[in-house]
């Protein structure tokens, strides 16, 4: 989409952990779109969008540390959480984060086990857990106070 002046509205980048993709999110006219680009030929490798998040914008983008799956956070209304194989351009699984009226600002992936992912925002800092198969992130309830 083109913002202001003609140009094109980048709301967040990415780079992959083996420094070989870059992806780069666009605010669009209905819904976000996500472009992965391969550093070493500057080509266009995927591009990603689905109706199952409903943000005009995506705010948040993360690389597995294998490379294989991108995180991305879309902003509101739903902020819809979306775990993508984005190598065959699929979305695996996808939650809708509650965050109690704040916007949520980050999402990423536990550097040392990619099954565990964290979301925070203002006011907010939520853990999900990555099960393959199935068709949710899991939350995981954490407790502010140690017992």
């Amino acid at each position: 989409m083109n913002g202001p002046n003609g140009r094109t509205e980048i709301t967040c980048i990415a780079l992959s952990p083996n420094k070989r993709y870059v992806a780069m999110a666009e605010r669009g006219t209905e819904r976000g779109i996500i472009t992965i680009f391969d550093v070493r030929t500057l080509k266009k490798r995927k591009t990603l969008s689905t109706p199952d998040c409903h943000s005009r914008e995506y705010v948040s983008l993360c690389f597995s540390p294998d490379n294989k799956n991108l995180l991305t956070q879309g902003g509101g209304p739903d902020y819809a959480l979306i775990n993508w194989l984005w190598g065959k351009s699929k979305p695996l699984q996808i939650t809708r984060v509650e965050s109690q009226g704040n916007p949520i600002t980050k999402c990423s992936f536990c550097p040392s086990d990619p099954s565990m992912v964290c979301v925070t925002g203002r006011s907010t800092l939520l853990y999900y857990h990555v099960e393959q198969g199935a068709v949710n992130l899991k939350a995981i309830e954490t407790s502010m106070y140690g017992k």
